[in-house]
């Protein structure tokens, strides 16, 4: 009987009712995908390869709210609604994107005079990098200057103040695309932030004058900017080396003077997010003011008695919360983190539970609905991926965890904190590795022991005497609160270091496709949104996402967009590139391909009157570099031709990608299985948006 019962169960008509009676019986958490919804489609408008017309977005909207109007039932209702948040979050990304853009550079240009205001002042290893806008750049029709453009120049200043007008001669470029098919698209970021070009000077910089703000609003912006250069410049002078570095990057949020050594070792340790001002700083300071005014409240009995001296505590965090978002430079992640913290306050003045799934759900809409192009930047991803899944333990643990607290001692309650914080941790690093791997293909082994160590340090310690110290700063008196302070960060950095140099800290892994990060995304959402059962079908969704990423493999042959970086790959399966200069592509290049350092170039090919070529299974490949090699590589039939120079009429080879090719689609990857060779390039990969720079040229032939 028990057999034939199971039997029964399992029959397709019993599955879906026992899905149906288990999704009907957590109504309660349906809202949960509202957001979800609003985020999946601002995730179609950045997949599509082109621009929609922006009719179809708020179309879709009208028709889904008509639909919903004449529906019955509230399942049925419910679907209605998610799928009016899918269509509003297309229309949103459609409308943001026309809502920000500006002219992008198509070319570079230069040397030429510039001249713009300064809006953003950045020290970088003895340089400077400022951002300008109210530009003029010779020989650049108005209706083509950018909006912004950013400026590094070589040495030290300290007469340039936010606000002012200089003139400089400077090259200037469009932001750069991806340094290969699906790596970080910074010309997309730079269009959200109206940058429109980017480049070096040639020449001295002169400052003109300081220009008036525009507006009430623009003053204010430019006297924000003042107080955090000045802010940062006072903790350098007073913190020399890099725990000043790392103190500006604790308070104003600039990383700039961090040296490159020491912010290599706090990426490998699992410590970054320490030095990204995000939701751990926004919540240790919202936090610390809330609990010291409502304890400082408590002290004084009329108060006590008379006054909501918790809501006058969330009132006073929040403020405080703004003034720290503006200081710290008011950054995407942390202005969510102020947006997640003011939700929880606000939850706290109108008595309802502060931290709930409920709040950081609505949290995240109203960042999607603010910035939609939020939703593909890696702090968004992480810092909510790791809120949802604490979340989500807390709602399975929570009580249990208090119950154990509330009868404990000190000595006991000291160990559930340290436990709790490993928890934490642990789950904290589960929930963030399949964005940390995607977006930096590097998974730090021992985040969990950097992170027990270092973060009480900071709680406990660092930054409460960092607020101390801006307290005292006006008054001149805040030395001896930045003494302690960089006593705290000497040890975090300590443990950086000593945690990056144990064995194996770091594994380097090879690029992910975006439909396992997906696939695990929406596995891990169904694992913490749910409560009952059904949950545990989100970890089929995370194995399916584990398969797809195992199952990749990355491109075998790479070529630059100019023609002069080339990475191929060898016998053991590791990447050799030609040239082994450091720099950004060529350690993107072997970052993606999960490696550390690159094989050796030379073994890898054998040179005649052909050019240099190697064989990939039944497929030779040709490097062309002369016209003379051009002319009889172009006679061959059946390889795969690669110059790096103009190739136009060479015909007779099965594929030939030339300096054209190179320069009006991006890098290009080739992979080969047997004889068929799968082309990808960067355009391809992009499609043709808004925020992808004009091509100088097109294509000289089809694709096979």
């Amino acid at each position: 009987m028990r057999a034939a019962a199971a039997v029964q169960a399992l029959r397709p008509g019993a599955l879906a009712t026992g899905f149906a009676e288990a999704l009907l019986a957590e109504r309660e958490r349906w809202a949960l995908w509202l957001p979800v919804a609003l985020g999946t489609g601002v995730g179609l408008y950045f997949l599509l390869p082109v621009e929609p017309p922006l009719w179809i977005g708020l179309c879709a909207v009208v028709a889904a709210l008509a639909a919903t109007a004449g529906l019955q039932g509230r399942a049925v209702g419910m679907a209605a609604t998610v799928f009016v948040a899918l269509s509003l979050g297309f229309a949103l990304g459609e409308i943001r994107t026309r809502a920000v853009a500006t002219p992008i550079l198509d070319r570079s240009v230069g040397p030429v005079p510039v001249e713009g205001r300064v809006r953003e002042l950045d020290h970088r290893d003895g340089s400077i990098r400022l951002t300008l806008d109210r530009l003029t750049i010779a020989r650049l029709a108005p209706q083509r200057t950018p909006e912004r453009a950013r400026i590094s120049l070589r040495g030290a200043r300290t007469d340039i103040q936010i606000g002012a007008r200089v003139r400089v001669n400077a090259i200037l470029r469009p932001p750069p695309e991806p340094a290969a098919p699906g790596a970080f698209d910074f010309q997309r970021q730079a269009f959200f932030e109206r940058l429109g070009a980017t480049g070096f000077a040639t020449g001295q910089l002169r400052v003109l004058r300081v220009d008036p703000p525009s507006g009430i609003i623009d003053g204010a912006r430019l006297w924000i900017a003042e107080v955090r250069r000045k802010t940062t410049e006072r903790l350098m002078a007073m913190l020399p080396g890099a725990a000043g570095a790392i103190a500006a990057s604790l308070i104003t949020g600039e990383q700039g003077p961090v040296p490159a050594s020491d912010m290599q070792a706090v990426r490998d340790s699992g410590l970054a997010h320490l030095l990204s001002i995000s939701g751990l700083h926004m919540s240790l300071v919202v936090g610390l003011v809330f609990f010291v005014v409502r304890g400082g409240l408590a002290l004084i009995e009329p108060l006590a008695l008379r006054w909501p001296t918790k809501k006058i505590a969330a009132v006073v965090a929040l403020i405080v919360g703004f003034l720290y978002l503006q200081l710290s430079g008011a950054s995407p992640p942390t202005q969510r983190s102020f947006l997640m913290v003011s939700i929880v306050l606000l939850a706290v003045l109108i008595d309802r539970q502060a931290i709930s799934m409920r709040t950081i759900a609505w949290a995240a809409a109203a960042v999607l609905v603010i910035a939609p192009e939020s939703l593909v930047g890696a702090s968004f991803q992480m810092s909510f991926a790791a809120v949802v899944a604490l979340i989500a333990v807390f709602e399975a643990m929570g009580d249990k965890l208090m119950a154990m607290r509330a009868d404990s001692g000190v000595v006991r309650r000291a160990l559930l904190h340290v436990a709790g914080l490993s928890l934490a941790s642990i789950v904290a690093t589960l929930a963030t590795a399949p964005f940390t791997v995607f977006h930096f293909n590097r998974l730090p082994l021992y985040g969990l022991l950097a992170n027990l160590t270092a973060i009480p340090v900071a709680e406990l310690w660092v930054m409460p005497w960092g607020m101390m110290a801006l307290l005292l700063m006006p008054f001149g008196l805040d030395g001896w609160a930045l003494a302690p302070m960089g006593w705290g960060i000497e040890a975090i950095l300590a443990i950086a270091k000593w945690t990056a140099a144990l064995p194996g800290a770091v594994i380097v892994l090879p690029e992910m496709p975006i439909a396992a990060l997906i696939a695990m995304t929406f596995g891990g959402l169904w694992l913490c949104l749910w409560q009952g059962s059904i949950r545990w079908l989100g970890l089929a969704g995370v194995a399916f996402g584990l398969l797809i990423a195992i199952a990749a493999r990355p491109p075998d042959f790479l070529i630059s967009a100019d023609g002069k970086l080339i990475g191929a790959r060898g016998e053991d399966g590791d990447m050799a590139l030609s040239r082994r200069r450091a720099g950004f592509v060529p350690d993107t290049w072997l970052r993606r391909q999960g490696q550390d350092g690159g094989a050796d170039w030379a073994q890898l090919w054998r040179c005649g009157a052909s050019g240099c070529s190697r064989a990939y299974g039944p497929v030779e490949v040709a490097l062309v570099r002369t016209p003379a090699e051009r002319r009889v590589a172009c006679a061959r039939e059946g390889i795969v031709v690669v110059a790096t120079i103009p190739a136009r009429y060479c015909s007779a080879p099965r594929l030939v990608i030339d300096i054209i090719d190179l320069r009006a689609d991006g890098t290009h990857a080739l992979r080969f299985d047997g004889d068929r060779v799968e082309v990808l390039t960067v355009r391809g990969a992009r499609g043709l948006r808004p925020w992808v720079a004009a091509a100088p040229g097109r294509g000289n032939r089809p694709r096979p």
